[in-house]
């Protein structure tokens, strides 16, 4: 979700908005052109883990309780470090 001011930005043509969607892979580049910023509305994590609902239960509790991804942004400011870790729904 965008704030008001943003959404101001956007309409008046001041500001841009874009999607960028990673995933199926170790690593992505967004390159930002210099003198600009952008801004990270949301952030969507879906686990990569898929299993067999009825399948073998020990074995898939035991990756859920133990798979963490990590998101790291790098800029020339500094970087951004965010951690997702899944639960199983019993």
């Amino acid at each position: 979700m965008i704030t008001p001011y943003l959404e101001q930005l956007i309409i008046e043509g001041k500001a841009i908005y874009k999607t960028f969607v990673a995933g199926y892979s170790q690593k992505h580049i967004m390159n930002i052109p210099e003198n600009r910023y952008i801004i990270l509305t949301d952030l969507w994590y879906t686990p990569t883990l898929y299993f067999i609902p009825n399948g073998p239960k020990n074995i898939t509790n035991q990756f859920i309780d133990h798979m963490i991804t990590q998101l790291t942004i790098l800029g020339d400011r500094g970087f951004n470090r965010f951690l997702f870790k899944c639960y199983l729904e019993q």
